[in-house]
C-alpha cells in the first residue's frame, strides 16, 4: 500500500496509507484533539476533516479556538438554516448563502417574505436538524451534471450561478440528509457540531446586488462555540442598538434619518444643528493646541460632500417638477452659493457644467414629510417651521 508523508507544525512527520483521513491523522495523536478539530488546513488550504489526503502534506489542525473555525461554524450553520427553510417551506428557492463578520445569511426566493415570527419556527426545525447530527458530506461533480442536478430541483438561481463557470471546471456539492447545495466548503463534519446559534432578522436584497432584479428574502444568523459566547455577542447588539445614531439622534431631538429622503441624509432639527456649529468652533480652537491640522494651515483643505436625497423628497418639497426639471428660487443642501476649490471660491455660474439652480436669500420651500413640517431655509438647513 502506498504511503504519504505527513508533517505537523513542529516539524515532526509520520509516514500514513495514502487516503488517510484527516480526522485518523488526528485521532492517531490523541482522541481530544480529534474531537476538538472542526477542519485541518493541508497544505495551506482548509479542507474537511473527512476528506482524504492523497500527497505528501504539512496538516494543521483548526480546532474551535483558531479564527478560522468560526467562518466554518457560520457557513455550516447557514446550510443548516438554508435545509430548515426548505422543509418548512417547500415552494422557496434557495440563493446564496455566505458567512461574513460574526454573521451569517440566506437570500431565498418566496412569495411571501420572511417576518421576523417566522425565525423561531425556523429556529426550531435548525435543532431538530443539528440533533439528527447529519453527517455534512462532499462530493465533486462535473459543470453539466450539476446544471441538470439543480435545474430537476428547480433551483434556478444555482443554474444561473453554475452556467457562468467555466465548462472544464470541477465543482463540488455539499450534502445533509434532504439537503445539497452547491459549495466550496470546507464544513463541519456533522450538523451535531454546531454548539449555539441564533437567528438575528430579517431583510430584503436584491438578487446579486442589482435593483433591476427581483427583491428576496434574507435571513440573517449567528452561531458560536460555546452558548456564553453567543450570549456575549447577543449582548453586544442590544447595547449596540441602545446607541445607534439613528435612534439617539431621533430621541434626543438632534437629527432623523428617513427613507423617504435617503439614508445617507442626515436632517438635521434646531437642537442638533446648535450642537454640531459648537463642536466645529470648539475643534476650531482646540486643534492646534492638540497637535491636529485646521483650515488655518495652509497644508490642510476641507471637504465636505454633497447630500443625496431620494427624488420624492424634492417632489414633495417643490424643488423639481413633476418631469425632472428644478425649479429657480429654491435651495437644497446640495446647491452652494460658491466652492471652493483649493482655497478659491468659485461662484457656481463659473464652474465646468450646467450651472446649478440657485435660491435667494430667505426663500424657503416647506417639506411636510415627518410629522414635524420641517423647512429648508436658505443656506442654514433644516428646522421645523
Amino acid at each position: 500500500m502506498a504511503s504519504v508523508k505527513i508533517t505537523f507544525p513542529d516539524g515532526a512527520s509520520k509516514d500514513f496509507e495514502k487516503g488517510v483521513l484527516p480526522i485518523d491523522i488526528a485521532r492517531s495523536i490523541s482522541e481530544g484533539l480529534a474531537r476538538n478539530c472542526v477542519v485541518a488546513e493541508v497544505n495551506d488550504r482548509l479542507t474537511d476533516m473527512t476528506r482524504p489526503v492523497d500527497e505528501d502534506a504539512k496538516i494543521r489542525f483548526i480546532t474551535w479556538k483558531d479564527p478560522e473555525a468560526h467562518d466554518v461554524l457560520l457557513h455550516s450553520t447557514a446550510h443548516v438554516m438554508a435545509q430548515a427553510v426548505r422543509r418548512l417551506y417547500p415552494e422557496v428557492k434557495v440563493t446564496i448563502g455566505p458567512a461574513i463578520e460574526n454573521r451569517f445569511y440566506y437570500d431565498f426566493d418566496t412569495s411571501t417574505p420572511f417576518t421576523e415570527e417566522d425565525l423561531e419556527v425556523i429556529e426550531a426545525e435548525m435543532k431538530k436538524i443539528i440533533n439528527e447530527d447529519q453527517p455534512i458530506t462532499r462530493r465533486e461533480i462535473s459543470r453539466n451534471d450539476a446544471i441538470r442536478f439543480f435545474e430537476a430541483l428547480g433551483e434556478s438561481y444555482k443554474v444561473e450561478v453554475i452556467r457562468e463557470i467555466p465548462e472544464d471546471e470541477t465543482l463540488t456539492l455539499y450534502s445533509q440528509g434532504d439537503f445539497t447545495d452547491l459549495c466550496r466548503g470546507p464544513h463541519l463534519s456533522s450538523t451535531g457540531k454546531i454548539p449555539a446559534f441564533k437567528l438575528l432578522s430579517v431583510a430584503g436584497a436584491y438578487w446579486r446586488g442589482d435593483e433591476r432584479n427581483k427583491m428576496l428574502s434574507r435571513i440573517y444568523g449567528t452561531a458560536f462555540p460555546s452558548k456564553k459566547e453567543l450570549r456575549q455577542y447577543l449582548n453586544f447588539l442590544e447595547e449596540a442598538k441602545k446607541r445607534d445614531h439613528r435612534r439617539l439622534g431621533k430621541e434626543l431631538d438632534l437629527f432623523e434619518i428617513s427613507d423617504k429622503v435617503g439614508q445617507g441624509f442626515s436632517l438635521w432639527y434646531p437642537e442638533g444643528s446648535g450642537h454640531a456649529q459648537a463642536d466645529r468652533g470648539l475643534l476650531a480652537c482646540r486643534a492646534p493646541q492638540k497637535g491636529i491640522r485646521h483650515h488655518s494651515d495652509p497644508a490642510y483643505r476641507e471637504g465636505r460632500t454633497l447630500g443625496n436625497l431620494r427624488a420624492p423628497g424634492f417632489l414633495q418639497g417643490g424643488h423639481v417638477s413633476g418631469d425632472g426639471g428644478r425649479r429657480a428660487g429654491l435651495l437644497c443642501q446640495a446647491h452652494e452659493l460658491s466652492v471652493s476649490h483649493h482655497g478659491v471660491q468659485t461662484p457656481p455660474d463659473q464652474l465646468p457644467g450646467p450651472a446649478p439652480a440657485l435660491c435667494r436669500a430667505g426663500d424657503s420651500v416647506s417639506l411636510r414629510t415627518f410629522g414635524r413640517s420641517p423647512r429648508i431655509d436658505a443656506g442654514t438647513g433644516l428646522y421645523p417651521g
